[in-house]
């Protein structure tokens, strides 16, 4: 419920009930009941209004300072706004002759909007060669078919001289093809070919390469759209990032592409990749429909700023932090990296601490830490951020204060359109020019109001016992669905995929590692196909739910899930070691 709901409520209670206690009560509240229009007494009404809504919108909230103290504690992942997202492509310049690397975490800028230049990081590493993608293709041939790739050399480029054993390829367009592709590519291709032809398609070399090589990009730390805090499970990171940016997984990785010496590729002008695939499921498969492309990476509208500094008083007991490079309308800060003070005349600055890493020291005279508050802006809706703070220094009066955050730039990136991220930093090098094919999403708010965080604080008692039971496991999914709660169309998407569970049972078992027998978790998921959009959504659903389920299997034990969908096929992934300690 928005602020102007609580302020109208009292406004009116003053206004109505007001006049009906008056009437009942003409010597305690004799003023209560008269009509006029005095300004001034309008003023007192408006103001009184504002102050007792905000106070009954905070006991609505339900104590937040504990929630949020204790969310920050035990999972700040809840806690932080997740920041615009979209799909950068590079294209190397007609110059460049060798592969070069653009490293995960380069910074690239967007088109003024609104006099600011939103920056962004990418999130993948970027193998960058010399090479285009010409075409591809798709010729069916019963339930399956040979999907094509032709790449395309420029003139002088040899083939030997890029040592090209690695490609990554994105898939655009149509969802569900690209999903149905995909999945195919990765499940069902029975063989990978490798051809070299010259510029009148003639065939120079061919070599077949493993169909194991094949594989899905997106689930390794490596490849997060942002830093996870070390203390959360890793395994929440996967679905916030699904259910936000489910792009991130549109791509595969050919990882061991033949490399020919000179003899075995002179002359070579085109490349296909051919794959043969035992089946579709996607029917009708529009091969058309889909873009592939080379070169891409997801990126987040990220960046570490410095705050407007900060002096500290003992008339205000909490701060408002603001970028010192972006204006109010625009910032959002998603975490706090460090706070340190000056004082006039003293030498030295002043570390303060956050109070939920428990790093200050009261034993210590000059302890001091900050603590966080954050809160929707109840006039404009943005999420604000407070900083109180407590010194043990007789002259934390005098105290100037700098931060340093990470931030974003709020919904002011969503504006921007395909085609509008293009402008280089000092961490981008000439070697190529890029550009957004994706539109930018929104910068999705953590759901900290009302009830929410009680509801999730119950729901955190994770265990093996809860993941057996359908219901609490899809209530597990739905508190990280921060797309969902704020546009009501993703939410009634997401919310059919996750009601697509229909069972899930887990029973221990024993499998061989390395000659050892290891205790094990086997899986069995049974999933309804009509709640998705196609089985290749089904498919990217159950990979993401078995990085889920093996990042939780403990330490020296296996997890292996093997999913059952209503009207299409079986699925099943390699067993998985566990990642979570016991204690």
């Amino acid at each position: 419920m928005s602020f102007n709901t609580y302020y109208q409520t009292e406004l009116a209670a003053l206004r109505e009930l007001g006049k009906s206690f008056s009437e009942e009560n003409p010597a305690l509240a004799p003023f209560l009941g008269q009509e006029g229009l005095d300004p001034d007494i309008e003023r007192l009404f408006e103001g009184f209004a504002f102050l007792v809504g905000r106070l009954h919108q905070r006991l609505d909230n339900q104590l937040p300072e504990l929630t949020h103290s204790l969310m920050r504690l035990l999972w700040p992942n809840y806690v932080q706004a997740i920041p615009a997202m979209s799909t950068l492509q590079f294209t190397p310049n007609a110059e460049a002759t060798q592969c070069s690397t653009i490293p995960r975490g380069t910074k690239v800028k967007s088109q003024l909007i609104d006099g600011v230049h939103c920056q962004f990081k990418t999130c993948y590493d970027v193998e960058l060669y010399p090479i285009s993608l010409h075409s591809s293709s798709f010729t069916a041939n019963g339930n399956g078919g040979i999907y094509q790739l032709r790449l395309e050399l420029p003139t002088g480029i040899e083939l030997h001289s890029l040592n090209m054993n690695k490609l990554r390829i994105h898939f655009n367009g149509d969802k569900a093809s690209s999903l149905s592709l995909i999945m195919a590519l990765c499940s069902s291709t029975t063989q990978a070919e490798f051809c070299a032809l010259d510029s009148d398609n003639e065939l120079i070399n061919r070599s077949t390469f493993p169909t194991k090589s094949i594989k899905s990009v997106g689930f390794s730390p490596q490849e997060a759209l942002y830093d996870y805090p070390l203390n959360t499970f890793e395994g929440y990171r996967h679905i916030q990032e699904f259910f936000c940016y489910p792009e991130k997984y549109y791509y595969i990785d050919l990882t061991e592409l033949p490399v020919w010496p000179a003899q075995f590729s002179q002359g070579c002008k085109f490349i296909d990749i051919k794959f043969t695939l035992a089946h579709i499921t996607q029917q009708p498969f529009y091969a058309t429909r889909i873009q592939p492309a080379l070169f891409c990476t997801p990126i987040v509208n990220l960046f570490t700023a410095d705050t407007q500094p900060i002096l500290l008083s003992h008339r205000k007991d909490q701060y408002k932090v603001t970028p010192s490079s972006l204006s109010d309308s625009s910032s959002t800060i998603l975490s706090v990296e460090e706070v340190h003070g000056w004082t006039p005349g003293q030498k030295g600055r002043i570390n303060f601490y956050h109070f939920e890493s428990f790093e200050h020291n009261d034993t210590n005279k000059h302890a001091n830490y900050y603590s966080i508050k954050q809160e929707k802006n109840i006039v404009n809706g943005h999420f604000d951020t407070y900083l109180s703070f407590r010194s043990l220094n007789t002259f934390s009066n005098n105290i100037t204060v700098s931060i340093g955050v990470t931030a974003c730039n709020g919904q002011l990136a969503q504006r921007l359109s395909v085609g509008s991220i293009t402008h280089a930093t000092e961490q981008t090098t000439g070697s190529a020019t890029f550009s957004n094919i994706r539109a930018v999403t929104p910068c999705y708010t953590p759901p900290i109001e009302k009830d929410g965080l009680w509801s999730l604080i119950s729901n955190m008692s994770l265990n093996y016992l809860s993941l057996t039971k359908p219901e609490a496991f899809k209530r597990i999914l739905l508190a990280y669905d921060f797309a969902g709660q704020q546009d009501d169309s993703k939410g009634k998407k997401h919310r059919r995929l996750i009601d697509g569970i229909k069972h899930i049972t887990t029973k221990p078992c024993d499998m061989l590692y390395e000659g050892a027998p290891v205790r094990a978790m086997n899986t069995q998921l049974s999933l309804n196909s009509k709640h998705f959009l196609c089985e290749g959504e089904l498919y990217l659903f159950s990979s993401v739910i078995n990085e889920f389920l093996s990042l939780y299997t403990s330490m020296n034990s296996f997890n292996k899930l093997n999913v059952t969908s209503t009207y299409g096929g079986d699925y099943s992934w390699q067993p998985r070691m566990g990642q979570q300690p016991l204690i």
